[in-house]
């Protein structure tokens, strides 16, 4: 009897797993800023979080690339921006700034 029991407990199981929503699923919004990083600092936005990093590698071929990225999160009034810019230069660098909500 607890056999039973136990395969009518794990085949319930497997269903209820097999409707639920992975989180991997979720969505956000990655909508453009319409501004440069720059802008929005001048409009207000505080930067409250900052990383970076560095890829370079070298192939068999002599093909080699070293990419650095630094990446700012903006935040004002309850709303999210990240900003990337990716191996800036001076005086003039292009950035990817997002919304995020």
């Amino acid at each position: 009897m607890s056999k039973i029991l136990f395969s009518h407990i794990l085949i319930f199981l497997i269903s209820l797993s097999a409707f639920q929503k992975p989180a991997y699923s979720n969505t956000t919004k990655w909508e453009d800023a319409r501004a440069s990083l720059s802008q929005l600092l001048d409009s207000g936005w505080q930067v409250t979080a900052f990383g970076t990093n560095r890829v370079a590698a070298n192939s068999n071929a002599g093909v080699g690339f070293d990419v650095k990225n630094y990446s700012f999160l903006l935040v004002k009034s309850g709303k999210y921006i990240i900003c990337i810019l990716e191996n800036p230069g001076q005086p003039v660098t292009d950035d990817k700034c997002r919304k995020l909500n």
